[in-house]
């Protein structure tokens, strides 16, 4: 009997999921509420019916606009950088968000969403729903435009496809990429080097989060989880960027200061070796920025010297 119950509720519950796919969020709720009538512990009931309650509170629905959907992305996406972690919830709900926008396919033929307050490209929503084969050539195709300024988290899904992959040099990259833009702008729902998740974890038990975030880019390279790229300019750049936006007349706070130290330590490690002059100029501010840190890079340094 309990399995003619089960057999019935199912189909509900698969009704439920593909109206939650669509947004349709009361009619989700009404299959979930009737698929639990028949069967109170039906896999995942409960859970999808969180999410749709969730979604419908927010006010999403149906005629919800590509822009509104993906400002809650946004939202999601730092309710999860702040928690330092993701769960079920999160990655199922950038995974509707996903299905939906591509159903919407408002994305221009370079696949970036008009008219976001932020930056919002297709290849986000690749990444909740595609096998890496299919994401990698559209982050690549994404982070080739030189004329735009990228979001870490694009860089952080190129390391996180090609660390999938087991294309190393390439995940390298885009790790090291996203560290030096912004680590907090990392989306643990997709990160898959567990390595630099478990070293993230490790400074966040004895640091806050901002500390956390921002002593992580040194330890990955303290400890070789990541590896700069000699003569490689794109640090020095960003770095140019990033100097041009200070106001001078304001100091820094802790987490610029160690954003500011991670650039001047991945541009150091950038330099030849006839690059004396230049190597010392950075020296002396990273020193200036956390001697601390200054001193156990020099430690580093000599160590691997030997």
């Amino acid at each position: 009997m309990q399995h003619n119950l089960f057999s019935s509720a199912f189909p509900l519950q698969e009704e439920g999921i593909c109206a939650l796919h669509a947004f349709s969020f009361k009619r989700a709720i009404d299959c979930f509420l009737e698929a639990e009538e028949l069967h109170p512990e039906l896999p995942n009931n409960a859970f999808y019916k969180k999410l749709a309650d969730a979604c419908l509170q927010y006010g999403l629905g149906e005629n919800t606009p590509s822009v509104a959907i993906a400002e809650f992305w946004e939202t999601v996406h730092l309710d999860q950088v702040f928690a330092g972690e993701t769960n079920a919830r999160t990655k199922y709900l950038f995974k509707i968000c996903s299905l939906r926008l591509r159903e919407l396919n408002d994305f221009d033929e370079n696949g970036f969403l008009q008219n976001v307050s932020g930056f919002f490209h297709k290849s986000a929503c690749l990444m909740y729903t595609e096998e890496p084969q299919s994401v990698f050539p559209a982050l690549v195709k994404l982070l080739d435009l030189k004329e735009r300024q990228i979001p870490a988290r694009y860089w952080a899904w190129f390391g996180d496809t090609a660390h999938r992959l087991r294309r190393q040099r390439q995940a390298n990259l885009g790790y090291i990429s996203a560290l030096a833009i912004d680590p907090m702008d990392i989306d643990w729902g997709t990160f898959a080097d567990e390595r630099l998740r478990a070293l993230f974890k490790k400074q966040q038990s004895h640091q806050d989060l901002q500390q956390a975030y921002g002593t992580w880019p040194f330890y990955a390279w303290a400890e070789g989880l990541i590896e700069v790229p000699p003569l490689h300019d794109f640090f020095s750049t960003f770095l140019e960027v990033v100097e041009k936006k200070v106001n001078p007349a304001l100091e820094l706070t802790p987490m610029e200061r160690l954003h500011r130290f991670t650039l001047l330590l991945f541009c150091e490690q950038t330099l030849g070796k006839d690059a004396d002059e230049e190597r010392n100029a950075l020296r002396q501010k990273m020193r200036a920025l956390d001697e601390d840190l200054f001193d156990g890079f020099l430690a580093i340094i000599a160590s691997r010297k030997k």
